[in-house]
């Protein structure tokens, strides 16, 4: 009698399962990718959903979800959203990229602000996966031509501002940011490059403190011993509004100026009759229907930026007669030379950044009041 080969016998019936388990797992995502006969569209998002910067990232989930829920029932395509929380962390933000784009196989890849737009930009040129971010910088979508910024482009942020500082009678300035903020260091930058346009204007110093735990006392005298004209915050919260109240401790009526609206103060009587470059303030529809829904107040600008960009997005793919391959939909947005955005018209240039309109506004009664464009 054959003595049986039981070793065969098991490496034959691992082999089987394993394969069904792979049919079974292609059919569910057929299944998955295509409910109620229609092809699904999956947008990956990494935002901070906790920690110190939380609220930034539910306004922006809610007004992305706010956009999915005003897609109708007649439309080609099944959108599905997909969100990683990356706390604010580049690390985090870059490992949930590799997660959404190699494992779950999102079309179109957003992130926030952390830090790791550089990185996924090159994860999403590989893939051939569109990639919209929102950091500050007119330097990431060079990189790659499925990458995508809407953003308040710093150079624009800093003409306008100097524009208007100038003007005033401003001269000398001192600027304070945070550390590791970006998008403070990018408009900074752009400050630098353009003031030798401005006659005797210079900068009397700049201060780089942390988001917490910073003494503020101690840079506030050290910044008016200088007696500049302004003072440039670019901070976040909650530096941004222990500021303010430091100035007024201590007494110092220099004004305070922003290149974000105030938007990230929870105190924003501090900065009253301040004035300040941004965004325009976006369309009421957005902030009724979400303070109806969430019964909350709709205050980062981020949200807003990214309902635009979905918004352009599922535009062009309804305008299509097929699922759009990376490469398609990258160049059907870049198409788009113009876009009428929630803060006006936006300009796209060649390298698919969509410059969002800069305005000059004073805050008036806790509120940012355009006017000058």
């Amino acid at each position: 009698m054959k003595k049986i080969n039981w070793k065969s016998i098991v490496v034959l019936a691992i082999a089987v399962l394993v394969a069904i388990g792979i049919v079974s797992i292609n059919v569910y995502k057929q299944k998955d990718e295509k409910k109620n006969d229609k092809p699904v569209v999956k947008i990956g998002v990494t935002l901070p959903l906790t920690g110190s910067m939380a609220k930034l990232g539910k306004d922006t989930q809610r007004a992305l979800q706010i956009r999915l829920s005003e897609i109708p029932e007649e439309s080609k395509y099944q959108y599905k959203l997909i969100f990683e929380d990356d706390q604010l962390q580049s690390s985090k933000e870059f490992a949930n990229a590799q997660k959404l784009i190699n494992f779950n196989n999102v079309d179109v890849m957003i992130s926030g602000f952390s830090g790791g737009a550089s990185a996924i930009a090159d994860l999403a040129d590989k893939a051939q996966v569109v990639y919209w971010n929102f950091q500050w910088t007119d330097e990431i979508v060079k990189k790659s031509p499925y990458v995508f910024s809407f953003i308040l482009v710093p150079k624009d942020v800093a003409k306008a501002w100097l524009d208007v500082a100038y003007q005033r009678g401003v001269r000398k300035i001192a600027i304070i940011n945070n550390e590791a903020h970006a998008g403070g260091e990018y408009v900074i930058a752009a400050i630098k490059e353009l003031l030798p346009n401005y006659p005797d204007m210079e900068i009397v110093g700049i201060e780089h403190i942390p988001l917490f735990g910073s003494d503020l006392r101690t840079t506030l005298l050290k910044m008016n011993a200088k007696k500049p004209d302004i003072y440039l915050a670019t901070l976040l919260n909650p530096t941004l509004d222990e500021f303010g109240k430091k100035m007024k401790e201590q007494n110092i009526t220099t004004p305070i100026s922003s290149i974000n609206r105030f938007e990230h103060s929870r105190n924003k009587e501090l900065f009253e009759g301040n004035w300040a470059v941004g965004e325009e303030d976006y369309n009421e529809k957005l902030f009724a229907i979400y303070k109806e829904r969430y019964k909350e107040d709709f205050d980062a600008s981020l949200g807003a930026f990214v309902y635009d960009a979905f918004d352009m997005m599922i535009q062009a793919y309804e305008q299509s007669d097929h699922k759009l391959s990376g490469k398609e939909l990258a160049n059907r947005l870049l198409e788009q030379e113009t876009f009428n955005s929630g803060f006006g018209v936006a300009k796209m240039d060649e390298n698919g950044l969509l410059h969002a309109p800069v305005v000059v506004g004073e805050m008036h009664d806790e509120k940012f009041v355009p006017v000058e464009k």
